[in-house]
């Protein structure tokens, strides 16, 4: 090795050694609501399909369960904060549908990914996954066509004005909740979920559904802090290790298995105090930040 590699190479450590550690202790503050989202608050279910996918009665039974158990957790939850929240369901089927009376719609790709991705992304991912400008077209529009689909499907009235105001502009009010499940022939649960601009994915369980529903309430991921050397992940794994915004320790995947800590509290506007050590958890690493998304890609 030349002389000129060797102090190349001395620099990039030395560079790296500055770099890293100072990015992983740049914090910058979670976003916290600071007004509880509080009375009615609307969820609007309906059903997804892909492939040769055929509706299984039994399993649409048990989403329809899970989602009761998680609506019931967290109004139980609310209440024992004091706040005052009530949430509607509303399961949307088509009766014109050859698959009895189960919404559906044939998503672009068996790709669940499809759900998360932005405009920039799924136009990076539509021009990989076609050549053709009607198909990139009809993969962009994917959610446009399945909401005037879904309107012009359903019977619900409350529901369809709904879904027109989402139309409209793009987006849902903090008193309304999108909520998709998808069946698929081999991956039967798991699930798409809107609320509020957001997308999350997860399996047709209570935790997850509660779990979705908090973030549209205000609550932050905690697993992020697994992403984090020190003292808060050693208090995510530890002491919140069964918190409902953490990973799921219980194999059963039910809510009542879990509990809301004063962090989340705090985070919804639930509550105005916050335990001592909670507190650094209102900060998130740049580094590790950027690791956690990485992760899911």
């Amino acid at each position: 090795m030349s002389n000129i590699q060797t102090k190349l190479l001395f620099y990039l450590y030395l560079v790296a050694a500055f770099v890293l550690p100072s990015c992983f202790l740049v914090k910058i503050p979670l976003p916290v609501k600071t007004i509880a989202i509080q009375d009615t608050i609307h969820v609007y279910h309906f059903i997804l399909i892909d492939g040769a996918t055929k509706a299984d009665p039994f399993k649409i039974k048990a989403i329809i369960k899970e989602s009761k158990d998680a609506c019931d957790w967290l109004a139980d939850q609310a209440d024992n904060s004091g706040q005052k929240v009530y949430f509607k369901e509303h399961w949307m089927f088509n009766n014109d549908t050859s698959m009895g009376k189960t919404f559906a719609f044939r998503l672009p790709s068996k790709a669940l990914t499809v759900l998360s991705k932005n405009k920039a992304a799924l136009w990076k991912w539509a021009k990989k996954k076609t050549k053709s400008e009607v198909g990139r077209a009809r993969i962009m529009s994917w959610e446009s066509r399945l909401l005037d689909t879904l309107v012009n499907s359903i019977v619900d009235a409350e529901a369809i004005k709904f879904l027109n105001a989402v139309i409209a502009d793009g987006k849902t009010d903090e008193h309304a909740i999108f909520m998709m499940h998808l069946l698929r022939a081999k991956k039967t649960k798991m699930q798409g979920f809107y609320g509020g601009n957001r997308a999350y994915f997860g399996d047709n369980n209570s935790r997850t559904i509660a779990h979705e529903t908090l973030h549209h309430l205000g609550a932050n991921d905690l697993y992020i802090h697994h992403y984090w050397p020190g003292a808060r992940r050693h208090l995510v794994k530890k002491k919140l290790k069964n918190e409902i915004m953490n990973y799921s320790n219980d194999k059963t995947n039910n809510c009542n298995n879990t509990f809301i800590s004063s962090y989340t509290a705090y985070c919804m506007g639930w509550s105005n105090k916050i335990e001592k050590k909670q507190k650094r958890l209102l900060k998130q690493n740049l580094m590790s930040k950027m690791l956690f998304r990485r992760s899911f890609r």
